[in-house]
């Protein structure tokens, strides 16, 4: 099992985070990835880049042979599935990833988790669900992924989980195999905040394996396939804008 693209990545613009995009992107190719998504934090959590960051991006696509992809890790406000990032800029994105943070919104109780996780999962600016397992915000995980299913999003396996949110092993197993009875596709990332851990996902793996997940489910196991589930995105946005472009003045979405 591998990854060609790492779909969660920071850089020093989130300002916990410790190397350049040049660092990153050497670290990227060194490693023999094709693609990274560089998901800078919504602007609500301190040290984030301000909001009209996610308007313009002088990134360049590709550098050192790393194909470069603009998202975001949005914050979920409240059990609305309410962000922290305009509609009108997350279109605009490649790539849309939303999760609960523990500095933006303090931990309540499951079913409120749940239904802020499946109502951000409805939004179809968003594409995955960062660190869905995260024990400071247990969830119906059956329900989730009964959602993800419905509007066919990601869910992620996130590598630095292992580190900086231990005990969420036993969600994972059961988000697993749910994502794999119910053909529920995710994302294994690195969520690097340095360069040394771009690309990184050796704990992801090895739980993947233990349990024989499909690798045809992960959606960034290959260049190729991560370029595919992109071109389904800008359809699903492009048919939403298209039916409603009364939403994109500049407000937040609410589902």
């Amino acid at each position: 099992m591998k990854i060609e693209v790492d779909t969660h990545v920071h850089t020093v613009v989130s300002d916990h985070a410790y190397s350049t995009i040049t660092e990153v992107v050497a670290e990227a190719a060194a490693t023999g990835l094709k693609g990274i998504v560089v998901t800078e934090h919504g602007p609500a959590i301190p040290g984030a880049p301000p909001p009209f960051f996610f308007s313009v991006s002088p990134m360049p696509r590709e550098k050192a042979r790393v194909r470069l992809y603009f998202g975001c890790e949005a914050d979920i406000l409240y059990s609305t599935g309410e962000l922290d990032i305009y509609a009108d800029q997350l279109r605009r994105l490649d790539f849309v990833i939303a999760a609960l943070h523990q500095p933006v919104t303090p931990p309540s109780k499951r079913e409120r988790h749940t239904r802020a996780i499946v109502n951000a999962i409805k939004n179809p600016l968003v594409d995955c669900i960062a660190h869905p397992e995260n024990p400071a915000y247990p969830v119906d995980m059956d329900v989730v992924v009964r959602a993800a299913a419905r509007y066919d999003k990601l869910l992620e396996v996130n590598n630095n989980s292992f580190l900086v949110r231990p005990g969420g092993e036993r969600a994972y197993r059961d988000m697993l195999g749910a994502c794999a009875d119910q053909g529920v596709r995710i994302a294994v990332a690195s969520d690097a905040h340095i360069d040394s851990e771009v690309g990184r996902v050796g704990r992801a793996f090895e739980l993947l394996r233990d349990i024989g997940f499909p690798e045809d489910l992960i959606v960034n196991a290959t260049f190729d396939g991560f370029e595919n589930y992109l071109h389904e995105r800008r359809a699903r946005v492009e048919t939403f804008v298209a039916r409603n472009e009364i939403f994109f003045e500049g407000c937040r979405f609410e589902f």
